[in-house]
């Protein structure tokens, strides 16, 4: 009978396991579907506005690099994959056997990935996403920088960067590396026989060192090559340093320098956008996508159509009509180059077909590719040593040139004279691409630096009815209304065409320039002020308030070892911001404009009142009888005159000291300001316009003539457009847009408005054109008039003319724009650098005005340099201005993207390292009692943990028990032995001649007597005094007894029965079955009978 139940019992449970595994499927596959697929934080093809990269440049990160014979990519996933020769470990995988198919390196570090790479000689390195360094390869040199000189066949951390310092871009050579760090300046290691390290010496390194100085400049983008190393500063020069036998420096010389030395001139006006140094030469892109190469040219690979070596920079030949350079990559003696219709062009050494011409002819001028494909177009390239490779808009690779080595990664070990597709990367896998264009206006990065705009009115102002410009030379002209000698050309004679003002001093120049209604100041190039035009208030600042000046006058001092860096001039006062961020004004007070917490004339600067607790003043500008400073963290102060709300501060009342205005939008900030008569208006950081103050005209530009007392957002400003720079005159306003079109607003009496009409205006309304292709890069409004620095230096005004205040030559009114006279023989306005570190962000809006390296503080939860993205899973950014996210510590986790913090793994849970995305359940036997811990404890002996995800063990209770830790179950007192206690490690024997009845006994008095001593009680022992009768028929592990014999009886006498059933029913049937056929056979007799 038991056996029978346990037949059944073992059947039924076979059948639950067999459900409960389909379900567990089920919900598995259930989970599969519902998870949600992880946010790349290298970005896909369609999130991109141009896809692609520039090797060694800090606004790009290098995804594809080809090294002496080998190749490496960053895939999509943030893994790296390598083909080629592989002496050395330089393709990562743990092996030194050459691959022709991409292969897989070895673990970057745990949640680590890859965000730019460069392949050396016998090296390959990788700026992970921390911004540390990781490299492996040849390293006899020290080119691995991990302070040996030890080979690796797998990635291996290089030694400290610095403290605090990280990667942004780096550059392998053949046997040394560079990076450019987090601070713009240059780091390198490895082998310095010719000086390649740039740090003074010809001392190998085995860990990162610092370059020498880079004379007060910062590095945009590095390139290291044979044995020589350039950079572009932020200024758009070059400079290298190394081996220089082939004048591959470009200093004019053969030297070899072991410092940084700038290269002879790239050509006039000529800057630098992206660099490549190849073997033995250098190539560079200009900002106008033209090329310029220096160095070897045995070969060609200069492309200026000889083979002569050059130790100057020499501008290749024509790249095709009206076509130019996007990116470029020097091979060892021959160049490439992505032109600006995504085709390859190609110049050099060609004998293993490395330009991609079908050919193996040596070329010295630009020659086309064959063919990328139907269709396809090239968005990063490198060039390797007898080899080139593209990734193509697609996200695959394509590569031609020698293949000995498998170099082409397609499979095999043939050359290739034109591009030929690699090998799969993976299942689903595609090469990582950078973003090219962080604005999305269709420039690239490398080509949107340093861009001409002057949002600050530093380089031309318009008082009441005059105008004056800083000239390129740093000298001033200006023309107008000269009564008071505002002019500053020594006379009281009104000009209507520019003229020169008289001297600033003896080698002095302008940098900036403020006109008010009748005076006219500028800041010079040692930070000194002078004046010069009325002067009755004390405006000039000369300790004088009856002489006016018609010639440039020297302020007073401005306070011991201060100086000015901004300037504004109002109706009858001047205000400066000093070189510590404080402010000093002089002139008119009657309102309180000078904010000094009196109303008091004062004729010589004087310090203002408090701006807040440790606020200074960025910006400033001075109106009719007030002034307003954008303060160092976005927000607006004022003082002055408030008849008409033009304080901003939510009431009409004036104010001698700094008021803040009220608030400018949640979470907004002012990013340029300026203040007509009575009115104020600023750019906020995200383009658009606020006004407050007198609206009388419509000045405020929100569709209304209503006054307004606090900051008011204008009307639209056309559909995408947003404002860079704004001018506010005495009741218009006029603002640059981002395609530099104007935009004007209010009185319009004298056509100041620019729009052909004399019809005041309510709302922003685009001015007629600027002329042909012309665009707005500097602004200034006057009384009646305004007057626009136009991008090739010529200067265009409108309005109101009757002093010869447009500067045209006469005093005739106009409503559209019109050029000035001739401002002098080659002169032109000077265009003021809109953006100093040349990071593509104008300084308006850049959060880090003076740092190439990055432009945007991101928010907490989001990192970045140029762009913010969220913190992927597994990662957190606690504060904002991260550059990088950071690792959940083991023991937390984090589900999703975009956090501040990871989550602490639950109780019975735990996450065992970093970087994780779930947190796994202690599995049974084990348990967790705490959160955020990062492995589960096993369960003690004389407990048990039964099921997964437990927080707690339990005791073993009375009758069980359990010797062993980490268990999932007791084990029940066996028959013969008892456990009196919970949680024991230990059963206990009955006495000798006694037994317990079952298993799982609690005390010692279950133990009874077992006459025979066969471990049989005797109740149930069938045979008490017989020790040779211990039958286990059931096998149950006790002999039979009695209740069990009298089963197996019973279950005897059931299956005799039933045979007996069945044989009687068999044998009933067998009888049956003979009747019928009697009865059958006597009818067909009986009808056999009648037929007859």
């Amino acid at each position: 009978m038991m056996k029978l139940k346990i037949t059944c019992f073992i059947v039924l449970f076979l059948l639950v396991s067999v459900n409960l595994f389909n379900t567990d499927n089920l919900s598995f596959a259930e989970s599969l579907e519902d998870e949600e697929t992880p946010k790349e934080v290298i970005l896909s093809l369609s999130s991109t506005n141009i896809p692609g990269s520039q090797e060694g440049s800090i606004f790009t990160d290098t995804t594809l690099s080809s090294g002496y014979a080998h190749s490496c990519i960053i895939l999509d996933d943030g893994t790296v994959s390598c083909w080629g020769y592989n002496g050395d470990g330089r393709l990562g995988d743990g092996t030194t056997t050459h691959r022709n198919t991409p292969t897989q390196t070895s673990s970057l570090g745990t949640g680590r990935t890859a965000v730019a790479i460069s392949s050396g000689n016998g090296h390959t390195c990788i700026i992970l996403d921390d911004g540390s360094v990781s490299c492996w390869g040849r390293n006899v040199e020290g080119q691995l920088g991990d302070g040996t000189n030890t080979n690796r066949s797998t990635p291996i951390q290089t030694a400290s960067l610095g403290t605090g310092r990280t990667a942004v871009a780096i550059s392998s050579g053949d046997y040394n590396t560079c990076i450019i760090l987090d601070d713009a300046t240059v780091s390198c290691w490895g082998n310095n026989g010719n000086g390649e390290l740039g740090d003074e010496t010809n001392t190998n390194r085995n860990t990162p060192t610092q370059t020498s100085s880079l004379t007060g400049r910062t590095a945009i983008a590095i390139s290291s090559g044979g044995i020589h190393t350039c950079i572009i500063l932020d200024d758009g020069s070059v400079s290298c340093w190394g081996d220089n036998f082939y004048g591959q420096l470009g200093d004019g010389t053969t030297t070899d320098r072991n410092t940084s030395t700038q290269t002879s001139s790239l050509g006039t006006n000529r800057t630098a956008v992206a660099i490549s140094t190849g073997g033995t030469h250098t190539c560079a892109i200009l900002d106008d996508g033209s090329v310029s190469c220096w160095g070897d040219n045995w070969y060609g690979q200069r492309g200026d159509g000889t083979n002569t070596n050059r130790n100057t920079p020499t501008q290749t030949s024509s790249l095709g009509t009206n076509r130019t350079a996007v990116a470029i990559s020097s091979g060892y003696g021959h160049s490439c180059i992505i032109l600006d219709d995504g085709s390859v062009s190609c110049w050099g050494w060609n004998e293993y077909s490395q330009l991609g011409d079908g050919t193996t002819e040596q070329r010295n001028t630009p020659t086309q590719t064959s063919s990328l494909g139907n269709g396809r177009t090239a968005v990063a390239i490198s060039s390797g040593l007898h080899y080139s490779c593209a990734i193509l808009d697609n996200g695959t690779v394509s590569c031609w040139g020698a293949n000995g080595n498998g170099g082409l990664g397609d499979g095999t070990n043939t050359d290739r004279s034109a591009p030929a597709q690699t090998s799969s990367f993976g299942s689903n896998r595609t090469v990582a691409l950078s973003e090219r264009d962080f604005d999305g206006d269709g420039i690239l990065n490398i080509f949107d630096g340093h861009q001409n705009l002057d949002y600050r009115e530093i380089a031309i102002s318009s008082g009441q009815s005059h105008t004056c410009i800083i000239l390129d030379d740093g000298s001033v002209s200006c023309w107008g209304h000269n009564y008071f000698g505002q002019l500053g050309d020594g006379t009281t004679t009104n000009r209507n065409t520019p003229t020169q003002t008289s001297s600033l001093g003896i080698g002095r120049t302008a940098v900036a320039i403020s006109s008010g209604y009748y005076h006219t100041c500028a800041i010079l190039d040692d930070g000194s002020v002078s004046c010069w035009g009325d002067n009755r208030y004390g405006q000039l600042g000369d300790e004088t308030t009856i002489t006016n000046r018609n010639t440039p006058s020297q302020t007073s001092s401005l306070g011991t070892g201060r100086t000015a860096i901004a300037i504004s001039s109002g109706s009858s006062h001047t205000c400066a911001i000093l070189d510590d961020g404080t402010v000093s004004c002089w002139g008119y007070n009657g309102y309180g404009g000078l904010g000094d917490g009196t109303t008091t004339q004062r004729n010589t600067p004087t310090q203002t009142s408090s701006l807040g607790t440790g606020r200074t003043a960025v910006a400033i500008s001075s109106g009719g009888y007030h002034t307003c400073a954008i303060l160092d963290d976005g927000s607006v102060s004022c003082w002055g005159d408030n008849r008409y709300g033009q304080l901003g501060d939510g009431s009409t009342t004036d104010s001698n000291i700094s008021t803040q205005t009220s608030s400018l939008g949640i979470n907004r900030g002012a990013v340029a300001i300026s203040s007509g008569q009575s009115h104020t208006c600023i750019i906020l950081d995200n383009g658009s316009v606020s006004c407050w103050g007198y609206n009388w005209n419509g000045q405020l530009g929100d569709g209304t003539t209503t006054d307004k007392n606090t900051s008011t957002q204008t009307s639209s400003l056309g559909t995408g457009r947003t404002a860079v720079a704004i001018s506010s005159g005495a009741y218009h306003t006029c603002a640059i847009l981002d395609d530099g079109s104007v935009s004007c607003w209010g009185w319009n009496n004298g056509g100041q408005l620019g729009d052909g009409t004399t019809t005041q205006r309510n709302t922003p309304t685009q001015t007629s054109s600027l002329g042909n292709g012309r665009t707005a890069v500097a602004i200034s409004s006057g009384s009646r008039h305004t007057c626009a620095l136009l991008d090739d230096g010529t200067v265009s005004c409108w309005g109101y003319n009757g002093y010869g205040g447009l500067g045209d030559g006469t005093t005739t009114q106009r409503n559209t724009p019109t050029p000035t006279s001739s401002l002098g023989t080659n002169r032109t306005a000077l265009l003021v650098d809109g953006d100093t570190d040349s990071d593509g962000t104008l300084d308006s809006l850049d959060d880090f005005p003076n740092n190439s390296i990055r432009s945007i503080a991101c928010t907490s939860g989001q990192y970045g340099r140029y762009l913010c993205v969220d913190a992927p899973e597994g990662k957190y950014v606690p504060s904002s201005s991260a550059m990088y996210a950071t690792d959940c510590a083991a023991g937390t986790y984090q589900a999703l993207t975009g956090q501040t913090s990871c989550v602490d793994a639950d109780a019975g849970y735990y996450v065992p390292t970093t970087s994780q995305t779930i947190q796994t359940a202690c599995a049974a036997g084990t348990y967790q009692a705490l959160t955020g811990q990062s492995s589960c404890d096993d369960a003690d002996p004389g407990h048990y943990v039964e099921q997964i995800g437990q927080f707690n063990q339990l005791e073993c209770l009375a009758g069980t028990y359990q010797p062993d830790g980490g268990q999932s179950s007791c084990i029940a007192a066996s028959i013969g032995f008892y456990v009196l206690h919970d949680a024991a490690i230990e059963q206990t024997a009955c006495p000798d001649q006694t037994s317990t009845k079952e298993v799982g006994s609690k005390f010692a008095s279950d133990c009874v007597t077992a006459s025979d001593a066969d471990g049989t009680i005797d109740v149930n022992d069938a045979f008490p005094l017989d020790p040779s009768e211990d039958k286990d028929s059931d096998e149950d592990g006790s002999g039979d007894n009695i209740q069990e014999i009298t089963e197996a009886k019973q279950m005897r006498m059931i299956l005799i029965a039933v045979v007996i059933l069945l044989v009687i029913a068999s044998v009933a049937g067998v009888l049956v079955m003979r009747s019928r056929k009697e009865e059958t056979e006597s009818v067909w007799h009986q009808e056999d009978s009648l037929f007859d």
